[in-house]
């Protein structure tokens, strides 16, 4: 918003108080992007980005929050998200999305943000 000339300084407190509510999330219980940590991941993402958190504490608490997923999902655990179906926000089609935007949310849009494509 600030980049558009808007600003609210109540909005700006409630995005802050969001983004440490979804940072101080627990994780493991799901890993869709609907409703698990790969939507969680996906969201803490995009708003690194929105915000130009690039280099400070918050962008490292998104990182470290991405590796503890990704160690997790490639434990020995069993993948807790609904495997038998095949859809992209519930399925095991959302734990590949997900992933793929972790290695490169440059290319691969947000489907949670309906993001365009990257030419």
């Amino acid at each position: 918003m600030k980049e558009n000339g808007i600003y609210n300084e109540e909005v700006a407190e409630n995005i802050q108080a969001s983004f440490a509510s979804a940072i101080g999330s627990s994780t493991g219980k799901n890993y869709s992007l609907c409703h698990g940590d790969l939507g969680l991941i996906d969201i803490l993402m995009v708003a690194e980005k929105k915000l130009s958190l690039s280099g400070n504490d918050k962008s490292l608490q998104i990182n470290s929050l991405k590796n503890n997923i990704i160690e997790s999902l490639f434990s020995n655990k069993p993948v807790q998200a609904d495997i038998n179906s095949v859809g992209l926000l519930n399925g095991i089609a959302s734990i590949g999305y997900g992933l793929l935007r972790i290695f490169d949310s440059e290319l691969v849009p947000s489907v949670l943000i309906l993001d365009k494509p990257k030419n």
